[in-house]
């Protein structure tokens, strides 16, 4: 199973579950950060390692709490299924 479709059934759970604003910033991470970097793997092979280096490519890029954001939301979908 791909991240990429978990990610999606996600988001459309989520949309009727909490606000618009909401959704659009989690929507918004999952688009611009999590799916061009996870959404190839399976989701049962993202490790500590993959989330690492995903924090690295980005650290010097975004500002901490927002990195730990979309860390946050990443841990949420992934909780859903392991």
């Amino acid at each position: 199973m791909k991240f990429l479709s978990v990610a999606e059934k996600w988001l459309i759970k989520k949309e009727v579950e909490i606000k618009k604003s909401t959704f659009e910033l989690y929507r918004y991470e999952v688009k611009k950060y999590l799916l061009p970097y996870f959404g190839r793997y399976n989701i049962f092979s993202i490790d500590d390692q993959k989330i690492q280096d995903f924090i690295k490519k980005y650290e010097s890029r975004l500002k901490d709490s927002f990195l730990k954001n979309i860390i946050s939301l990443l841990f949420r979908i992934l909780k859903k299924i392991k």
